[in-house]
């Protein structure tokens, strides 16, 4: 999957060598995939540095708690951070418009909640999207809802 590629490349993880942003400065969150990492043999996320959330643990503890934890966690330890958000983690009932569907996902709320928390800090540094596909999002239909939704997020 094309994040795990990225954040395999910006971590120890890469074939470069050295690491562009070390372990303890990231944080996943909102990942629901465990049982196809597993299945496709990727490293376990727990098993490193870098402090993860899944979509379960984060629906348990809250999500303004665990945003709140996580951006604690970042401000700790970096000048800035920077936000990436595949869309496909929002629920496909929502957002049908990806190449990796899997069931369960965000909620539109639930992404507000997390993404004003993160935004609020003095250190959120930028955000940029990735994982739609308008090739897949009849009339641009869900293309239009991400917007409209994310430009309520980050609305103060």
């Amino acid at each position: 999957e094309a994040a795990d590629i990225a954040l395999r490349l910006v971590s120890k993880r890469s074939c470069l060598g050295s690491a562009a942003i070390h372990d303890e400065s990231i944080v996943l969150a909102g990942y629901s995939d465990e049982g196809e990492t597993a299945k496709d043999r990727c490293p376990d996320v727990k098993e490193m540095k870098i402090r993860s959330y899944s979509l379960a643990e984060m629906r348990q503890i809250g999500m303004e708690n665990a945003a709140r934890q996580a951006v604690n966690n970042l401000e700790s330890v970096a000048d800035c951070f920077w936000i990436h958000l595949d869309v496909d983690v929002i629920s496909c009932d929502l957002m049908p418009a990806v190449n990796y569907v899997m069931e369960g996902g965000f909620t539109y709320e639930e992404l507000h909640q997390m993404l004003r928390t993160a935004l609020s800090s003095p250190k959120a540094f930028g955000m940029d999207l990735t994982i739609y596909n308008p090739l897949l999002d009849k009339n641009y239909f869900a293309g239009a809802r991400l917007v409209e939704n994310i430009g309520k997020a980050i609305k103060r």
